[in-house]
């Protein structure tokens, strides 16, 4: 992937570590288009003009959304997710090179239906990567979107409550 890095060496700048999607996107986009892609990131304007819009962050407590993690996994995992996870399993394996393979969750349960976890270790591995995912959102969140109005509520109805009031410049 060094021609990417040639062809887009802001753009190859900007990813973190070895990212073979994204550097090939890189490399895609420069060659079809003649244009690096961060070119057209740049030049790209919101459709809808900031001031016409309401940015909103759910940023709950972090008891509150562990909470909340931990108990959809269990339920996905209740709900048919090892069947799931099997069906991939015995359809692509799981050392394929195909990006689903790679998601928080499926790739624990194929670990598991590979024998090297417990369902339980599997269980609770991907609870834990999910937890850190969430916080690392937050993180950018709190650093990137820092004039946007955060909610530490997650009830719906307040959230919608609050988004209603806005009233247009």
């Amino acid at each position: 992937m060094d021609e990417a890095r040639v062809l887009d060496p802001l753009g190859a700048s900007r990813l973190l570590g070895e990212d073979p999607q994204r550097l090939t996107r890189l490399l895609s986009v420069a060659v079809q288009t003649g244009r690096p892609l961060h070119e057209w990131q740049s030049a790209t304007r919101p459709e809808i003009p900031p001031a016409m819009t309401v940015r909103y962050a759910l940023m709950p407590p972090r008891e509150q959304l562990y909470k909340r993690i931990n108990s959809r996994f269990q339920n996905m995992v209740e709900l048919g997710g090892l069947e799931e996870a099997t069906q991939v399993f015995e359809t692509y394996g799981a050392d394929s090179k195909i990006p689903m393979v790679k998601a928080i969750g499926l790739s624990h349960l194929l670990r598991h239906l590979k024998g090297e976890w417990s369902l339980e270790e599997a269980v609770e591995i991907a609870k834990r990567d999910t937890r850190r995912f969430a916080k690392r959102q937050m993180t950018w969140f709190r650093n990137q979107c820092s004039d946007w109005e955060h909610s530490e509520t997650l009830d719906v109805a307040k959230i919608a409550e609050t988004v209603r009031g806005w009233k247009a410049p």
